[in-house]
Protein backbone atom coordinates (compact mmCIF):
# COMPACT_ATOMS: atom_id res chain seq x y z
CA UNK A 1 0.00 0.00 0.00
CA UNK A 2 3.08 2.49 0.88
CA UNK A 3 4.54 1.02 -2.36
CA UNK A 4 1.55 2.29 -4.23
CA UNK A 5 0.92 5.68 -2.49
CA UNK A 6 4.91 6.69 -3.29
CA UNK A 7 3.77 5.84 -7.12
CA UNK A 8 0.93 7.82 -6.57
CA UNK A 9 2.63 10.82 -4.76
CA UNK A 10 5.28 10.63 -7.43
CA UNK A 11 2.70 10.68 -10.80
CA UNK A 12 0.97 13.53 -9.19
CA UNK A 13 3.85 16.00 -8.48
CA UNK A 14 4.93 15.26 -12.27
CA UNK A 15 1.91 16.26 -13.26
CA UNK A 16 1.89 19.81 -10.72
CA UNK A 17 5.28 20.39 -12.72
CA UNK A 18 4.12 19.81 -15.80
CA UNK A 19 0.97 21.97 -15.43
CA UNK A 20 3.16 24.67 -13.90
CA UNK A 21 5.30 25.70 -16.50
CA UNK A 22 4.93 28.85 -17.92
CA UNK A 23 2.95 29.76 -21.27
CA UNK A 24 5.48 31.21 -23.80
CA UNK A 25 3.80 34.61 -24.76
CA UNK A 26 4.50 36.74 -28.15
CA UNK A 27 5.76 39.64 -26.30
CA UNK A 28 8.28 37.44 -24.06
CA UNK A 29 9.19 35.34 -27.28
CA UNK A 30 10.03 38.29 -29.30
CA UNK A 31 11.04 40.91 -26.12
CA UNK A 32 12.54 38.64 -23.93
CA UNK A 33 14.61 36.11 -25.93
CA UNK A 34 18.26 38.07 -24.95
CA UNK A 35 17.30 38.54 -21.83
CA UNK A 36 14.91 35.99 -19.89
CA UNK A 37 15.35 33.18 -22.03
CA UNK A 38 18.87 33.03 -23.71
CA UNK A 39 22.01 31.04 -21.97
CA UNK A 40 24.37 32.61 -20.00
CA UNK A 41 27.15 33.62 -21.07
CA UNK A 42 30.00 36.19 -20.77
CA UNK A 43 29.35 39.70 -21.64
CA UNK A 44 31.78 41.71 -24.04
CA UNK A 45 34.84 39.04 -24.00
CA UNK A 46 37.89 40.82 -24.69
CA UNK A 47 41.76 39.60 -24.90
CA UNK A 48 44.31 42.17 -23.24
CA UNK A 49 47.21 43.03 -26.57
CA UNK A 50 50.49 41.04 -25.32
CA UNK A 51 49.10 39.31 -22.53
CA UNK A 52 47.13 35.90 -21.34
CA UNK A 53 44.81 38.29 -19.86
CA UNK A 54 41.34 38.81 -20.74
CA UNK A 55 38.48 41.11 -19.55
CA UNK A 56 34.88 40.39 -19.77
CA UNK A 57 31.60 42.52 -18.19
CA UNK A 58 30.15 41.55 -14.54
CA UNK A 59 26.29 40.03 -15.20
CA UNK A 60 24.85 43.89 -14.51
CA UNK A 61 27.16 45.59 -17.35
CA UNK A 62 28.51 47.86 -14.73
CA UNK A 63 32.27 46.58 -13.94
CA UNK A 64 34.78 45.54 -16.21
CA UNK A 65 36.33 42.56 -14.83
CA UNK A 66 39.84 40.86 -15.87
CA UNK A 67 41.89 37.60 -15.52
CA UNK A 68 44.14 35.32 -17.32
CA UNK A 69 44.13 31.74 -19.24
CA UNK A 70 45.95 31.15 -15.93
CA UNK A 71 44.23 32.61 -13.45
CA UNK A 72 41.28 31.13 -11.34
CA UNK A 73 40.32 34.28 -9.79
CA UNK A 74 39.18 37.55 -11.51
CA UNK A 75 39.67 40.62 -10.33
CA UNK A 76 37.49 44.04 -11.16
CA UNK A 77 39.25 46.69 -12.93
CA UNK A 78 37.10 49.35 -13.18
CA UNK A 79 33.30 50.90 -12.86
CA UNK A 80 30.87 52.86 -14.67
CA UNK A 81 30.75 55.18 -11.43
CA UNK A 82 34.68 55.18 -11.45
CA UNK A 83 34.34 56.09 -15.57
CA UNK A 84 31.86 58.79 -14.24
CA UNK A 85 34.35 60.42 -11.88
CA UNK A 86 36.84 60.30 -14.68
CA UNK A 87 34.23 61.53 -17.13
CA UNK A 88 31.61 63.45 -15.81
CA UNK A 89 28.96 61.09 -17.44
CA UNK A 90 27.93 57.86 -16.14
CA UNK A 91 28.09 54.89 -19.54
CA UNK A 92 25.02 52.31 -19.12
CA UNK A 93 27.83 50.14 -19.03
CA UNK A 94 31.52 48.99 -19.67
CA UNK A 95 31.27 49.45 -23.33
CA UNK A 96 34.98 49.02 -23.77
CA UNK A 97 36.08 49.14 -27.74
CA UNK A 98 39.76 48.04 -28.01
CA UNK A 99 42.33 47.36 -25.39
CA UNK A 100 45.62 49.81 -26.12
CA UNK A 101 47.87 47.94 -23.87
CA UNK A 102 48.03 46.09 -20.57
CA UNK A 103 46.11 48.92 -18.54
CA UNK A 104 44.59 51.06 -21.15
CA UNK A 105 41.19 50.81 -23.66
CA UNK A 106 39.06 52.73 -25.75
CA UNK A 107 35.71 53.32 -24.67
CA UNK A 108 32.96 55.61 -26.47
CA UNK A 109 31.13 58.11 -23.83
CA UNK A 110 27.83 59.93 -25.35
CA UNK A 111 29.69 61.23 -28.51
CA UNK A 112 33.33 61.35 -27.40
CA UNK A 113 35.74 58.73 -27.36
CA UNK A 114 38.02 58.42 -24.42
CA UNK A 115 41.25 56.97 -23.73
CA UNK A 116 40.92 55.17 -20.00
CA UNK A 117 43.34 54.36 -17.76
CA UNK A 118 42.62 51.37 -15.68
CA UNK A 119 45.69 51.15 -13.31
CA UNK A 120 45.10 54.88 -11.92
CA UNK A 121 42.31 55.64 -12.76
CA UNK A 122 42.82 58.43 -15.41
CA UNK A 123 41.41 59.23 -18.60
CA UNK A 124 41.69 61.77 -21.69
CA UNK A 125 39.03 62.27 -24.93
CA UNK A 126 40.98 61.78 -27.95
CA UNK A 127 37.69 62.44 -30.41
CA UNK A 128 34.41 63.95 -30.43
CA UNK A 129 31.98 63.17 -32.85
CA UNK A 130 29.60 65.84 -34.05
CA UNK A 131 25.94 64.69 -33.63
CA UNK A 132 23.96 63.11 -35.73
CA UNK A 133 26.26 61.25 -38.27
CA UNK A 134 26.45 57.83 -39.62
CA UNK A 135 29.12 54.95 -40.58
CA UNK A 136 31.38 55.80 -37.90
CA UNK A 137 34.97 54.30 -38.21
CA UNK A 138 37.65 54.89 -35.10
CA UNK A 139 41.20 54.39 -36.47
CA UNK A 140 42.32 53.44 -33.16
CA UNK A 141 46.27 54.06 -34.62
CA UNK A 142 45.54 57.98 -35.44
CA UNK A 143 42.81 58.59 -33.23
CA UNK A 144 41.25 60.13 -36.06
CA UNK A 145 37.18 59.35 -36.86
CA UNK A 146 35.38 58.68 -40.23
CA UNK A 147 32.01 59.24 -40.57
CA UNK A 148 29.05 60.44 -42.92
CA UNK A 149 26.53 62.72 -42.99
CA UNK A 150 24.20 62.41 -45.26
CA UNK A 151 25.90 61.18 -48.42
CA UNK A 152 29.00 62.72 -48.08
CA UNK A 153 32.34 61.64 -45.77
CA UNK A 154 34.02 63.71 -43.13
CA UNK A 155 36.61 62.95 -41.17
CA UNK A 156 37.74 64.87 -37.44
CA UNK A 157 41.38 64.26 -36.04
CA UNK A 158 42.56 64.14 -32.66
CA UNK A 159 42.57 68.59 -32.17
CA UNK A 160 38.75 67.70 -32.91
CA UNK A 161 38.86 69.67 -36.54
CA UNK A 162 36.63 68.51 -39.15
CA UNK A 163 37.37 68.07 -42.42
CA UNK A 164 34.55 67.35 -45.58
CA UNK A 165 36.44 65.01 -47.55
CA UNK A 166 33.60 64.36 -50.55
CA UNK A 167 30.67 67.52 -51.57
CA UNK A 168 28.37 66.17 -53.62
CA UNK A 169 24.38 66.38 -54.03
CA UNK A 170 22.17 63.70 -52.76
CA UNK A 171 22.72 61.97 -55.79
CA UNK A 172 26.35 60.98 -55.78
CA UNK A 173 26.78 58.61 -51.95
CA UNK A 174 30.31 58.37 -50.20
CA UNK A 175 31.56 55.99 -47.77
CA UNK A 176 28.74 53.35 -47.19
CA UNK A 177 28.27 50.39 -48.73
CA UNK A 178 27.64 49.91 -52.15
CA UNK A 179 26.18 46.99 -54.28
CA UNK A 180 23.42 46.36 -51.60
CA UNK A 181 26.07 44.63 -49.27
CA UNK A 182 26.76 41.86 -51.67
CA UNK A 183 30.26 40.18 -52.29
CA UNK A 184 30.97 40.69 -48.86
CA UNK A 185 30.67 44.56 -48.93
CA UNK A 186 29.28 45.59 -45.39
CA UNK A 187 30.89 48.86 -45.00
CA UNK A 188 32.04 51.94 -47.20
CA UNK A 189 34.99 53.20 -45.43
CA UNK A 190 38.55 52.15 -45.16
CA UNK A 191 41.46 53.19 -43.17
CA UNK A 192 44.94 52.30 -44.87
CA UNK A 193 46.81 50.18 -42.20
CA UNK A 194 49.11 53.58 -40.60
CA UNK A 195 46.32 55.61 -40.76
CA UNK A 196 47.42 58.32 -43.14
CA UNK A 197 45.14 57.49 -46.00
CA UNK A 198 41.40 56.86 -46.15
CA UNK A 199 39.62 55.00 -48.91
CA UNK A 200 35.90 54.86 -49.41
CA UNK A 201 33.32 53.36 -51.72
CA UNK A 202 31.01 56.12 -54.00
CA UNK A 203 28.45 55.50 -56.08
CA UNK A 204 26.87 57.46 -58.49
CA UNK A 205 23.37 56.87 -58.49
CA UNK A 206 21.82 59.37 -61.02
CA UNK A 207 20.60 57.18 -63.23
CA UNK A 208 19.23 54.57 -60.84
CA UNK A 209 14.97 54.88 -60.70
CA UNK A 210 13.47 55.83 -57.73
CA UNK A 211 11.60 53.57 -55.26
CA UNK A 212 8.89 53.85 -52.97
CA UNK A 213 8.83 52.54 -49.79
CA UNK A 214 6.00 52.83 -46.96
CA UNK A 215 7.49 54.77 -43.80
CA UNK A 216 5.26 53.41 -41.02
CA UNK A 217 6.92 54.59 -37.99
CA UNK A 218 4.31 57.48 -38.08
CA UNK A 219 0.71 57.75 -38.73
CA UNK A 220 -0.44 58.01 -41.15
CA UNK A 221 1.91 56.12 -43.22
CA UNK A 222 4.35 58.45 -45.46
CA UNK A 223 5.64 57.25 -48.83
CA UNK A 224 9.70 58.21 -48.91
CA UNK A 225 11.66 57.34 -52.18
CA UNK A 226 14.90 55.07 -52.34
CA UNK A 227 16.79 54.43 -55.21
CA UNK A 228 16.89 51.04 -56.60
CA UNK A 229 18.05 49.27 -59.76
CA UNK A 230 15.45 46.69 -60.44
CA UNK A 231 16.13 44.31 -62.99
CA UNK A 232 16.53 45.64 -66.92
CA UNK A 233 16.97 48.88 -65.81
CA UNK A 234 19.80 51.62 -65.33
CA UNK A 235 22.19 50.88 -62.07
CA UNK A 236 24.60 52.85 -59.84
CA UNK A 237 27.97 53.58 -60.99
CA UNK A 238 30.69 52.69 -58.57
CA UNK A 239 34.24 54.01 -58.00
CA UNK A 240 36.34 53.66 -54.97
CA UNK A 241 38.09 57.22 -53.35
CA UNK A 242 41.42 57.51 -52.04
CA UNK A 243 42.17 60.97 -49.76
CA UNK A 244 45.65 61.88 -48.46
CA UNK A 245 43.40 64.89 -46.83
CA UNK A 246 44.79 66.81 -48.65
CA UNK A 247 43.92 65.25 -51.97
CA UNK A 248 41.51 63.35 -53.07
CA UNK A 249 41.61 60.22 -56.06
CA UNK A 250 39.49 58.30 -57.64
CA UNK A 251 39.78 54.26 -58.91
CA UNK A 252 37.25 53.79 -61.62
CA UNK A 253 36.37 50.10 -63.40
CA UNK A 254 38.26 49.12 -66.40
CA UNK A 255 35.67 47.65 -67.84
CA UNK A 256 31.96 49.12 -68.07
CA UNK A 257 30.55 51.90 -65.76
CA UNK A 258 28.35 49.38 -64.51
CA UNK A 259 30.47 46.83 -63.06
CA UNK A 260 30.77 46.16 -59.33
CA UNK A 261 33.96 47.15 -57.34
CA UNK A 262 33.90 44.77 -54.25
CA UNK A 263 36.60 43.27 -51.32
CA UNK A 264 38.45 46.52 -51.08
CA UNK A 265 42.16 45.86 -49.49
CA UNK A 266 45.55 47.67 -48.44
CA UNK A 267 48.99 46.48 -48.02
CA UNK A 268 50.84 46.08 -45.60
CA UNK A 269 52.70 49.30 -45.81
CA UNK A 270 49.61 50.93 -47.33
CA UNK A 271 51.09 51.69 -50.85
CA UNK A 272 48.78 50.00 -52.84
CA UNK A 273 45.07 48.73 -52.79
CA UNK A 274 43.68 46.05 -54.06
CA UNK A 275 40.31 45.77 -55.72
CA UNK A 276 37.73 42.46 -57.11
CA UNK A 277 35.81 43.96 -60.36
CA UNK A 278 33.15 41.98 -61.43
CA UNK A 279 31.46 42.52 -64.65
CA UNK A 280 27.30 42.71 -64.40
CA UNK A 281 26.64 39.33 -65.48
CA UNK A 282 28.78 38.42 -62.56
CA UNK A 283 30.92 35.31 -64.28
CA UNK A 284 34.09 37.39 -64.57
CA UNK A 285 36.39 38.39 -61.88
CA UNK A 286 39.58 40.45 -62.25
CA UNK A 287 41.34 41.31 -58.85
CA UNK A 288 43.50 44.45 -59.48
CA UNK A 289 46.38 46.21 -57.69
CA UNK A 290 46.22 49.74 -57.63
CA UNK A 291 48.79 52.75 -56.68
CA UNK A 292 47.26 54.29 -53.60
CA UNK A 293 49.29 57.57 -54.51
CA UNK A 294 47.32 58.45 -57.95
CA UNK A 295 44.85 55.61 -58.32
CA UNK A 296 46.87 53.93 -61.16
CA UNK A 297 46.63 50.06 -62.31
CA UNK A 298 49.51 48.51 -61.30
CA UNK A 299 48.29 44.95 -62.56
CA UNK A 300 45.65 42.79 -62.66
CA UNK A 301 47.01 40.36 -60.57
CA UNK A 302 44.30 37.27 -61.45
CA UNK A 303 41.09 36.07 -63.08
CA UNK A 304 38.46 33.32 -62.41
CA UNK A 305 35.48 33.10 -65.23
CA UNK A 306 32.74 30.33 -64.97
CA UNK A 307 29.99 29.66 -66.84
CA UNK A 308 27.02 30.45 -63.88
CA UNK A 309 28.89 32.81 -61.79
CA UNK A 310 31.85 34.38 -59.81
CA UNK A 311 31.64 35.95 -56.77
CA UNK A 312 34.55 37.27 -54.36
CA UNK A 313 33.65 37.45 -51.12
CA UNK A 314 36.86 38.14 -48.93
CA UNK A 315 39.47 41.18 -49.80
CA UNK A 316 43.19 40.13 -49.97
CA UNK A 317 44.80 38.65 -46.51
CA UNK A 318 48.50 39.79 -46.59
CA UNK A 319 50.63 37.54 -44.34
CA UNK A 320 53.54 38.55 -44.74
CA UNK A 321 55.00 42.28 -46.86
CA UNK A 322 54.65 39.95 -50.27
CA UNK A 323 52.37 37.16 -50.22
CA UNK A 324 48.59 37.06 -49.73
CA UNK A 325 45.84 34.88 -49.73
CA UNK A 326 42.61 34.98 -51.90
CA UNK A 327 39.17 33.10 -51.42
CA UNK A 328 37.50 31.36 -53.97
CA UNK A 329 35.06 28.93 -54.84
CA UNK A 330 37.02 28.27 -58.10
CA UNK A 331 37.13 24.53 -57.27
CA UNK A 332 33.44 24.05 -56.04
CA UNK A 333 33.83 25.20 -52.17
CA UNK A 334 35.33 28.58 -50.82
CA UNK A 335 39.24 27.70 -50.39
CA UNK A 336 42.35 29.71 -49.48
CA UNK A 337 45.01 30.28 -52.38
CA UNK A 338 48.45 31.67 -51.55
CA UNK A 339 49.74 34.09 -54.21
CA UNK A 340 52.74 36.08 -54.54
CA UNK A 341 51.83 40.26 -54.45
CA UNK A 342 55.25 41.09 -56.15
CA UNK A 343 55.04 38.50 -59.42
CA UNK A 344 51.11 37.75 -58.92
CA UNK A 345 52.20 33.97 -59.46
CA UNK A 346 49.70 31.29 -57.54
CA UNK A 347 52.03 29.70 -54.76
CA UNK A 348 49.94 27.40 -53.90
CA UNK A 349 46.34 26.30 -53.34
CA UNK A 350 46.53 26.14 -49.12
CA UNK A 351 42.90 24.10 -48.72
CA UNK A 352 41.41 21.96 -50.66
CA UNK A 353 38.54 21.30 -48.30
CA UNK A 354 34.81 19.71 -49.69
CA UNK A 355 33.21 22.42 -47.35
CA UNK A 356 33.35 26.29 -47.12
CA UNK A 357 35.56 28.42 -45.38
CA UNK A 358 33.79 31.28 -43.91
CA UNK A 359 36.27 33.40 -42.64
CA UNK A 360 40.16 33.93 -42.26
CA UNK A 361 40.92 34.64 -38.03
CA UNK A 362 44.59 35.66 -38.31
CA UNK A 363 48.03 33.61 -38.01
CA UNK A 364 51.07 33.66 -35.98
CA UNK A 365 54.87 34.07 -36.74
CA UNK A 366 55.24 29.90 -37.38
CA UNK A 367 53.27 30.35 -40.22
CA UNK A 368 49.67 29.21 -39.10
CA UNK A 369 46.86 30.31 -40.87
CA UNK A 370 43.39 30.54 -38.52
CA UNK A 371 40.55 30.31 -39.88
CA UNK A 372 36.94 29.49 -39.34
CA UNK A 373 34.61 26.71 -41.58
CA UNK A 374 31.72 24.57 -42.22
CA UNK A 375 33.79 21.69 -41.63
CA UNK A 376 32.27 18.11 -42.85
CA UNK A 377 29.05 18.75 -41.46
CA UNK A 378 26.93 22.07 -43.19
CA UNK A 379 24.92 22.69 -40.25
CA UNK A 380 28.02 23.12 -38.09
CA UNK A 381 30.95 25.85 -37.63
CA UNK A 382 34.22 25.09 -36.28
CA UNK A 383 37.74 26.86 -35.79
CA UNK A 384 40.42 25.53 -37.69
CA UNK A 385 44.57 26.40 -38.85
CA UNK A 386 46.40 25.36 -41.59
CA UNK A 387 50.14 25.67 -41.77
CA UNK A 388 51.53 27.57 -45.04
CA UNK A 389 55.11 25.80 -45.40
CA UNK A 390 53.56 22.07 -44.81
CA UNK A 391 50.24 22.85 -45.86
CA UNK A 392 48.80 20.49 -42.67
CA UNK A 393 45.27 22.00 -41.17
CA UNK A 394 44.02 20.90 -38.02
CA UNK A 395 40.50 20.94 -37.01
CA UNK A 396 40.49 23.01 -33.24
CA UNK A 397 37.03 22.56 -32.21
CA UNK A 398 34.48 19.67 -32.10
CA UNK A 399 30.80 19.07 -32.28
CA UNK A 400 28.43 21.77 -32.51
CA UNK A 401 28.37 25.49 -33.72
CA UNK A 402 31.53 27.54 -32.32
CA UNK A 403 32.60 30.91 -32.07
CA UNK A 404 36.35 31.68 -31.32
CA UNK A 405 38.40 34.74 -30.23
CA UNK A 406 42.40 34.26 -30.13
CA UNK A 407 44.81 36.12 -27.89
CA UNK A 408 47.36 38.33 -29.35
CA UNK A 409 50.36 35.72 -30.13
CA UNK A 410 47.65 32.63 -30.75
CA UNK A 411 48.76 30.47 -28.00
CA UNK A 412 44.94 30.47 -26.07
CA UNK A 413 41.46 30.83 -28.01
CA UNK A 414 38.41 31.56 -26.13
CA UNK A 415 35.48 29.08 -27.03
CA UNK A 416 31.71 29.74 -27.02
CA UNK A 417 29.90 26.69 -28.73
CA UNK A 418 26.51 25.73 -28.25
CA UNK A 419 23.79 22.37 -30.11
CA UNK A 420 20.87 21.65 -30.58
CA UNK A 421 21.01 20.02 -26.96
CA UNK A 422 23.63 22.12 -25.45
CA UNK A 423 22.57 25.63 -24.87
CA UNK A 424 26.58 27.22 -24.17
CA UNK A 425 29.67 25.98 -23.15
CA UNK A 426 32.63 28.70 -23.02
CA UNK A 427 36.18 27.31 -22.61
CA UNK A 428 39.67 28.71 -22.70
CA UNK A 429 41.92 26.47 -25.17
CA UNK A 430 45.47 26.57 -25.23
CA UNK A 431 46.84 25.95 -28.99
CA UNK A 432 47.68 22.53 -28.21
CA UNK A 433 44.12 21.47 -27.88
CA UNK A 434 44.08 21.61 -24.37
CA UNK A 435 41.46 23.08 -22.20
CA UNK A 436 42.75 25.24 -19.80
CA UNK A 437 39.50 26.97 -18.25
CA UNK A 438 36.10 26.52 -18.11
CA UNK A 439 34.34 29.91 -17.55
CA UNK A 440 30.28 28.97 -18.64
CA UNK A 441 28.29 25.72 -18.31
CA UNK A 442 24.76 27.03 -18.89
CA UNK A 443 21.34 25.83 -17.62
CA UNK A 444 18.43 25.31 -20.41
CA UNK A 445 16.46 28.44 -19.91
CA UNK A 446 13.58 26.97 -20.96
CA UNK A 447 13.37 24.54 -18.63
CA UNK A 448 10.26 25.60 -16.66
CA UNK A 449 8.51 27.38 -20.18
CA UNK A 450 5.93 25.03 -21.98
CA UNK A 451 7.75 25.39 -25.59
CA UNK A 452 7.56 23.37 -28.77
CA UNK A 453 9.23 20.81 -29.72
CA UNK A 454 11.69 20.63 -32.99
CA UNK A 455 12.66 17.65 -35.45
CA UNK A 456 15.48 17.98 -37.50
CA UNK A 457 17.00 16.22 -40.91
CA UNK A 458 17.37 16.23 -44.79
CA UNK A 459 15.44 15.97 -47.93
CA UNK A 460 16.68 15.72 -51.28
CA UNK A 461 17.31 18.69 -53.64
CA UNK A 462 15.94 18.42 -57.00
CA UNK A 463 18.85 16.63 -58.57
CA UNK A 464 17.98 13.48 -55.96
CA UNK A 465 21.76 13.80 -54.37
CA UNK A 466 22.06 16.96 -52.68
CA UNK A 467 21.07 16.88 -48.75
CA UNK A 468 19.03 20.07 -47.94
CA UNK A 469 18.68 20.55 -44.34
CA UNK A 470 15.30 21.27 -43.02
CA UNK A 471 14.31 22.23 -39.11
CA UNK A 472 10.31 21.58 -38.65
CA UNK A 473 8.69 23.41 -35.64
CA UNK A 474 5.96 22.03 -34.07
CA UNK A 475 3.50 23.84 -31.10
CA UNK A 476 3.71 23.37 -27.82
CA UNK A 477 0.31 20.78 -27.91
CA UNK A 478 0.84 19.23 -31.05
CA UNK A 479 -1.85 16.49 -31.40
CA UNK A 480 -0.44 13.95 -34.44
CA UNK A 481 -3.82 13.38 -35.39
CA UNK A 482 -4.68 16.95 -36.81
CA UNK A 483 -3.82 18.87 -39.48
CA UNK A 484 -2.02 21.94 -38.90
CA UNK A 485 -1.46 25.50 -41.26
CA UNK A 486 2.65 25.54 -42.04
CA UNK A 487 4.87 28.88 -42.51
CA UNK A 488 7.44 27.85 -44.91
CA UNK A 489 10.57 30.08 -44.14
CA UNK A 490 12.78 29.86 -47.27
CA UNK A 491 14.81 32.60 -47.08
CA UNK A 492 18.38 31.54 -47.15
CA UNK A 493 21.24 31.03 -49.93
CA UNK A 494 24.75 29.41 -50.48
CA UNK A 495 26.07 32.09 -47.28
CA UNK A 496 23.37 31.70 -44.99
CA UNK A 497 23.10 28.61 -42.36
CA UNK A 498 19.72 28.91 -40.87
CA UNK A 499 19.37 25.25 -40.11
CA UNK A 500 22.41 25.02 -37.58
CA UNK A 501 23.53 22.27 -34.89
CA UNK A 502 22.47 25.13 -32.06
CA UNK A 503 20.73 26.03 -29.27
CA UNK A 504 17.46 26.32 -30.33
CA UNK A 505 18.88 24.92 -34.21
CA UNK A 506 19.25 28.58 -35.46
CA UNK A 507 15.41 29.46 -34.91
CA UNK A 508 14.41 32.02 -32.39
CA UNK A 509 11.88 32.01 -29.96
Amino acid sequence: MTKLLSISMLFFIGLSLQAQKTELTLENAVMQQYRAYYPKRTLLFNWIPGTNDYSYLSPDYQTLMRSSAKKTEAGAVMTTAEVEKITGVKPPYMNVLEWINTNEFYMKIGNKYWRLNAANKTGSVVCKAPADIENESFNTHTEQLAYTIDNNLYMVDKKNSQMQITNFDKSIVSGQAIARSEFGITGGIFWSPKGDKLAFYQKDESNVADYPLLDIDVTPGVLKSIKYPMAGQKSEHAKVGITSFGKTIYIEPTGNKEDYLTNFGWSPDGSFCFIAEVNRDQNHVKLNQYDASNGKLVKTILEEKNDKWTEPEFPVYFINDSEFIWLSERDGFMNMYLYNANTGELVKQLTKNKWVTTEILGHDESGNVFFQGTGETPTESHAFSVNIKSGKQKQLTSDGTHSVNFNSDFSYFFDSYSSISVPNIETINSIKGKQVKLLVTADNPLDNVKIGSADYGTIKAADGETDLYYRLIKPSNFDASKKYPVLIYVYGGPHAQLVTNSWYGGASL
